[in-house]
């Protein structure tokens, strides 16, 4: 069972809150003091003056309140760090009683040495009530903990649909689209056969991009094949000016090592919108399957006419949060003439 806090986010909540844990409390004493009444003395009102009713009222009252406060900072606050259901239950019932207990032997302390010295407690009505209170506390932390847990699992599908919603937009680039298209136009017309194989890729390369987007996590073997028609595509763009390498020790390994889906392909986007791609400079992105993860390198050959922070790092930044919710890390590096990205594996 994972730990439950409270969270108050307003007054307004904070408020509702009080009066809501106020009327419980009377709508409880009212009940436990009639129940008590009926078994103890056979009717509802034993009592024989005014006075010996309000001193019974109040002093029954005050007892209920500090047993009700008792058993909600131990059910809410105390024990809220155990896990396993059973063992919060158990652990809450002895605190319980503990607490009972201790309560009942300073209130028979205090009212021997103030207005009654012979007085007595009734162990069982007290321990009875402590228990009936505990049993309401626990019902109302598992209920909001259900309501809780319900409302993080809605949070988290809508966080995922707007993740996947973010990651097509990334992908789907207007000015890749853009420019992809004003490339097979001109093939079209130059080159048949080039620009059937350019159509071909593009469309496996979105058709690719739309199969992975519900997925959580994809092998390395799975990632580089999705992506090679990515590569094909920025091959056909920039003829003789960019090439992709993949090296390293656990090549073998390929398919039994896990990576977030489609973060490869952002990787290589971001290389080619913030490099220079020309024949004299060409690129050539290694892809490195190391122990540590996948190390992608590539020389930096910043753009002439590019404007600093022009979308800069938004791949980064989604590839980083969403490895920071799988609990892990994403780095990147960039010194005086490369840039460094290691992708941790799942």
């Amino acid at each position: 069972m994972s730990t439950f806090v409270f969270h108050i986010d307003t007054e307004a909540v904070r408020k509702r809150k009080i009066w809501f844990y106020t009327g419980a409390i009377v709508l409880y004493y009212l009940w436990f003091q009639a129940f008590y009444n009926m078994v103890a003395c056979g009717k509802v009102y034993p009592y024989r003056s005014t006075g010996e009713a309000l001193l019974g009222i109040g002093l029954n009252f005050f007892s209920i309140l500090v047993l009700f406060l008792l058993n909600t900072t131990i059910v809410f606050r105390l024990t809220t760090a155990l896990r396993l259901l059973w063992v919060k239950i158990i652990t809450d019932v002895a605190c319980s009683v503990a607490a009972t207990v201790a309560f009942n032997i300073i209130f028979l302390v205090v009212q021997r040495q103030t207005w009654d010295p012979q007085g007595t407690l009734d162990w069982a009505g007290t321990l009875l009530g402590d228990m009936m209170i505990l049993m309401l506390n626990e019902a109302a932390y598992f209920l909001l903990h259900w309501r809780h847990a319900r409302a993080r699992e809605e949070h988290m599908r809508l966080l995922a649909t707007q993740r996947q919603y973010d990651l097509l937009k990334m992908q789907v680039n207007p000015h890749f689209l853009f420019n992809s298209l004003n490339l097979l136009y001109s093939l079209s017309n130059l080159d048949l056969v080039r620009s059937q194989k350019f159509m071909l890729s593009l469309s496996e390369m979105y058709r690719n991009i739309l199969e992975r987007r519900d997925l959580v996590k994809v092998s390395v073997a799975d990632e580089l094949r999705y992506t090679r028609a990515y590569f094909e595509v920025l091959e056909m763009r920039f003829p003789e000016c960019f090439t992709v390498e993949i090296t390293g020790a656990r090549q073998a390994q390929a398919a039994d090592l896990y990576i977030i889906p489609c973060c490869l392909q952002l990787l290589v986007e971001n290389i080619t919108k913030h490099n220079a791609m020309r024949p004299e400079q060409h690129m050539t992105i290694t892809i490195d399957i190391s122990d540590s993860g996948l190390v992608v390198t590539n020389p930096l050959q910043p753009k002439i006419n590019q404007r600093p922070g022009d979308n800069a790092g938004v791949g980064l930044r989604y590839i980083a949060d969403v490895y920071r919710n799988h609990g892990l890390f994403f780095t990147s590096e960039k010194t005086t003439d490369t840039f460094v990205a290691t992708i941790p594996y799942l």
